[in-house]
């Protein structure tokens, strides 16, 4: 597979020749990966703004921190555009960097940190009932139910969660007059979607096959892959505290 220039790959993703972005999978090379326009974007800022799930499925190995040149990241980006799918996904290659680089250091200033993961519980409650309505925040399997309990959970270990429930899941139950297997059923259908996809996305390449093709496959179980992407553990532990709280 041939290596093209940067607007080749933009150009192909506007016109949603998403194929043409499997070379990403096949090859390990940061800097092709990682490369920048003159704004400083990457190929996955341009995918989070085009908002092409194909386009960040195929640049799952691109460094989702790298910050263009007005300081966004692909993330920013999608949350900026209001794309809870995308931003869900770039938050997900953002674990599989860590999981395959170490923990991303960055200020804690310049880190996307939505508010609702910092501010006090009235200060969260203010700000929801100002900007969200209920059904959605309630919807944890497709609504911002679904983004908050996601940004809780690839947060889990950082100083200001530390692995313990955050008030504004708090506020969900509350919300939810203590029907807490409600919510997590929904994020449980979430989960398992993502699942779904996971089984759909194209595999990596490994070799050609007898006819000369190019031969695409999963190096891998998907059920690992699965595993190591999802952060089924974090999960598990706080369905445990949300039902704890809910009982109280």
């Amino acid at each position: 597979m041939d290596k093209k220039d940067f607007s080749y790959y933009l150009n192909a993703m506007e016109n949603g020749n998403i194929g043409e972005l499997q070379i990403f999978l096949a090859v390990d090379d940061e800097e092709f990966i990682n490369m920048q326009d003159e704004e400083g974007n990457t190929l996955l800022h341009h995918a989070a703004r085009l908002g092409s799930d194909g386009g960040v499925a195929m640049l799952i190995n691109c460094n989702p921190f790298i910050r263009n040149n007005d300081g966004e990241t692909a993330f920013s980006i999608a949350h900026d555009n209001d794309n809870a799918y995308i931003a869900t996904m770039i938050d997900r290659i953002k674990e599989r960097w860590q999981e395959e680089h170490g923990e991303y250091e960055e200020d804690e200033s310049e880190m996307d940190i939505p508010f609702y993961l910092t501010d006090s519980k009235e200060s969260i409650l203010e700000q929801f009932e100002e900007n969200i309505d209920d059904e959605s925040l309630l919807d944890t399997c497709y609504g911002d139910g679904m983004v908050i309990l996601q940004s809780v959970l690839n947060a889990w270990n950082l100083s200001f969660i530390d692995g313990e429930m955050p008030p504004v899941v708090e506020i969900l139950i509350d919300k939810a007059d203590g029907d807490v297997e409600t919510l997590i059923e929904g994020f449980d259908n979430h989960m398992e979607q993502w699942e779904n996809e996971i089984w759909d996305e194209p595999g990596v390449y490994t070799s050609t096959n007898e006819d000369g093709e190019e031969d695409y496959r999963y190096e891998t179980d998907p059920d690992e892959w699965i595993r190591e992407i999802m952060p089924l553990d974090q999960w598990e532990e706080l369905k445990e505290q949300m039902r704890a709280y809910a009982n109280k």
